[in-house]
């Protein structure tokens, strides 16, 4: 008996997950009802599609009739049928695209509001919300003309760019050239201050760290510890840096009593599991620590760069015996890989607010497409809030409220 070989379809057929007939019905019609696919498009041949999704040839030809029934599809033949030409006015005039940087599991980001991929997950809740489709799709970071002209041939009602987009050639050169053909965009920077033209939901780190600052304050600590296992200093970093150095000023703090300290990358050995690369990280950090602990006036905080670090500097602490309580950044640390190895979870952290993130880029987008804004390009800064994790996470009810707006 001769093995049947998977047929290997190409985008966006290659997407499809259906299971059985009323599935694939339905995932082609969202297909062309979000204008992924246009009319005259030839479909793959009913034995192409019945082996590329692994479904019968029954259960493929039924689904191709129900289609055809409705108007969507023409064509008798098993390998010549095409999408039906219709006017683009009406089926992409409720339709706002997502390009993202990366494919996003929305099963899993859903779950996640303190990872940037939730901002594609709250915008989305957010088109829908307000009555309009949404499709996704993946910007093509090597050559992103590409991804311009699928655009330019579907033509959305707007389009909005949601990952960090501010500070990469290749997406600077795709925001121009949308910009050019005039489809109203919204674009997401993780950095106030981006100098490229447009409409822009930025982030403010520099209330970030002003948030830290004021929050190790108020439990009375005077000589935090930056430790950032981070090399290089960036811009978003430099922000925080200067937000958090401007408060403790402000509060009457010394210089000298808010050390910073950049740590060299620990290199650790890949034959090690992650549990022993964890290990190795928190005993090397303890070198770096001691002699700040060790000073006439020790240390009594200790700042990390992410969640993922304040977890090692909680476990380094554990390890000297010390007490100090670490402040994180992000607000994921209930998702962060090293939770697993260790309890030692940082007392506080920065949230970002994705979720909100996600929301103001639809509705600057729409404010653009109804004429609500001056012709210059707007700039919002969405300020983050700190979470203390010994209280209960107030994301249980955002994440509530953006699935019953959805």
């Amino acid at each position: 008996m001769n093995k049947t070989i998977k047929s290997e379809l190409v985008y966006p057929w290659n997407q499809l997950k259906s299971r059985n007939s009323l599935q694939l019905v339905s995932d082609i019609e969202r297909l062309i009802g979000s204008g992924i696919l246009q009319g005259g498009e030839p479909l793959p041949s009913e034995r192409d599609l019945a082996a590329g999704l692994e479904l019968a040839r029954n259960t493929v030809r039924a689904a191709l009739f129900e289609l055809r029934e409705e108007g969507l599809i023409q064509g008798n033949s098993t390998r010549l049928r095409h999408v039906t030409r219709q006017p683009v006015q009406g089926r992409l005039a409720h339709t706002v695209a997502i390009l993202d940087n990366a494919e996003i599991d929305l099963t899993t980001a859903i779950r996640q509001p303190g990872w940037p991929t939730y901002t594609h997950v709250a915008a989305m809740a957010r088109i829908q919300a307000l009555g309009f489709n949404a499709f996704s799709s993946v910007v093509n970071s090597v050559e992103p003309m590409t991804t311009l002209n699928r655009i330019k041939r579907l033509h959305p009602l707007g389009v909005i760019l949601p990952f960090d987009c501010a500070n990469t050639a290749n997406s600077r050169q795709l925001i121009e050239a949308l910009r050019q053909t005039e489809i109203p965009l919204a674009c997401h920077s993780d950095l106030v201050g981006t100098d490229a033209a447009g409409d822009w939901v930025c982030t403010s780190h520099f209330e970030g760290g002003k948030l830290i600052a004021e929050y190790l304050l108020r439990r009375g600590c005077r000589r935090p510890l930056r430790l950032y296992r981070f090399p290089e200093q960036s811009g978003w970093l430099r922000e925080r840096d200067r937000g958090f150095e401007q408060t403790m000023r402000e509060a009457g703090i010394p210089e000298e009593d808010t050390p910073l300290l950049h740590t060299p990358n620990i290199i650790t050995d890949p034959k090690l599991n992650e549990k022993e690369k964890f290990d190795y990280v928190c005993r090397s950090l303890v070198g770096y620590a001691l002699p700040y602990l060790n000073e006439k006036i020790p240390i009594d905080a200790l700042v990390a760069v992410t969640d993922h670090d304040a977890f090692q500097l909680g476990e380094m602490c554990r390890l000297m015996n010390r007490k100090l309580p670490v402040v994180g950044y992000d607000n994921d640390w209930e998702q962060s890989p090293s939770r697993q190895f260790s309890d030692a979870a940082p007392v506080a952290s920065i949230d970002k607010r994705f979720d909100r993130i996600g929301r103001e880029l639809i509705d600057l987008l729409f404010a653009r497409i109804n004429g609500e804004l001056p012709a210059e390009p707007q700039i919002l800064t969405i300020h983050p809030e700190l979470v203390e994790t010994d209280v209960p996470s107030r994301f249980g009810e955002v994440y509530k409220a953006t699935v019953s707006a959805n």
